[in-house]
């Protein structure tokens, strides 16, 4: 590449100065951009304010649903309590208090339920027909239809901390849910109202039967199947064993029997009934007591019949004694127990695995306590026992009797 050539002028050449002016085509960018950012901002606040309305609107509906009215004032449920000598809360300082006048929040009642549902008394005295007996479920509910949705109420008597408390302390799909409460005139609890369950309790489908459901009846009437039945055990041993192993500390019902065991439509059993529930470490013997009354509901479920009844003259029927005989009759057990069982059933059922309940419910109603087995046991057995037959042929005899006629219980099992 050459040598630059230089070439001489008379004066410096003048240039043309640059120019930095933005053209016209960059002046419309940057208008258009400008005018896309004040739109999103714009737009932003919009979304923002929506987003705060809403809230507010949910906020106020959620306090409206949850207040109830008292006279001309509205009272938040929520509630604290004292302590009794059980650790569980009294109910007396919520009369007090509205009684009184305090309207400062209370914070106890969002404690017994997810989410706290306050009823007016009165809604629910129009919804019972004041208490008529043809709106009755079991020995104390009620049917009632409350805001659209039908619900299970129990007159209020007496302190009702206790079971409130119990209902604050499980969870369980085989008990039944709280879902709110009603607060009289008074300020005191009226009612409780519970979740429902369409089909009633057990007691009305088990030893209520009109002659009808027999089957040398031309006329038949719904009973409960073989199956519902295995059902219904499996469920209430769940709900048992929950409360007996799961609970913090553990709890005893001390009122299990079939007027209070709920069926939902599809017959699913639901405990109910908590008034007399405590602290298993209030009284170490009462987990077996619970074991014992289970049994006694086996007997019901298989024979149809309740556990005690009044016979021909003084005669008293017991259900666990008579399970005795029948088991203890050596060759002509099967013969005996099929006599024994709910003629309703007909050959519904297997008479191995009728064997094994009545031998497991022999089991549960020993006398003495210490031989009767712990709930999780029962509740493994049946868990194989409602299994295909293939699956329940192993275990099928695990609760009948020995040689020696002696209930055989195979080791301790831990339903984990």
């Amino acid at each position: 590449m050459g040598q630059p050539m230089l070439i001489p002028v008379k004066q410096q050449p003048r240039l043309p100065p640059l120019s930095y002016a933005a053209s016209a085509r960059d002046d419309k960018f940057r208008s258009r951009r400008r005018g896309i950012i004040i739109g999103a901002t714009i737009a932003g606040s919009l979304v923002v304010l929506a987003a705060l309305g809403v809230a507010i609107l949910a906020h106020r509906r959620y306090h409206k649903k949850a207040s109830v009215r008292l006279g001309s004032q509205f009272v938040s449920p929520k509630l604290s309590w004292p302590q009794n000598q059980y650790g569980l809360e009294s109910s007396n300082s919520f009369a007090h208090m509205i009684k009184g006048g305090d309207n400062k929040l209370l914070t106890g009642v969002s404690q017994f339920i997810d989410k706290p549902i306050i009823f007016v008394e009165e809604e629910i005295m129009e919804a019972t027909m004041n208490l008529d007996e043809r709106c009755k479920i079991g020995s104390s509910y009620y049917r009632a239809k409350l805001d659209g949705e039908v619900f299970a109420v129990k007159p209020a008597k007496g302190d009702v901390s206790a079971e409130l408390r119990m209902m604050q302390m499980v969870n369980h799909a085989n008990l039944i849910k709280l879902a709110g409460i009603s607060i009289g005139a008074d300020g005191d609890y009226a009612f409780l109202v519970y979740e429902f369950a369409e089909k009633g309790s057990l007691d009305k489908w088990l030893y209520q039967k009109p002659p009808s459901a027999l089957p040398s009846s031309s006329c038949t009437v719904p009973t409960l199947s073989w199956v519902q039945r295995l059902g219904i055990a499996l469920d209430v041993a769940n709900g048992l064993l929950y409360m007996h192993e799961h609970t913090q500390p553990s709890m005893v019902h001390g009122d299990m029997r079939a007027r209070n065991i709920l069926l939902t439509a599809d017959f699913r059993a639901k405990i109910s009934s908590f008034s007399l529930a405590k602290p298993a470490a209030v009284d170490a013997a009462a987990p077996s007591s619970d074991v014992f009354a289970f049994g006694l509901l086996l007997l019901e479920l298989l024979s149809g019949r309740a556990a005690m009844e009044a016979r021909i003259g003084s005669e008293i029927g017991m259900l666990w004694r008579e399970i005795r005989a029948v088991l203890e009759a050596g060759d002509k057990r099967e013969a005996k127990l099929r006599k024994w069982m709910d003629p309703a059933l007909g050959s519904e059922y297997q008479v191995d695995v009728a064997l094994s309940l009545a031998g497991m419910a022999r089991a549960c109603t020993e006398e003495d306590a210490a031989r009767r087995p712990k709930m999780a046991e029962v509740v493994f057995s049946l868990s194989v026992l409602v299994q295909p037959l293939s699956v329940a042929d192993a275990f099928e005899k695990l609760w009948q009797p020995s040689s020696e006629d002696n209930i055989r219980i195979a080791g301790s099992v831990a339903a984990r």
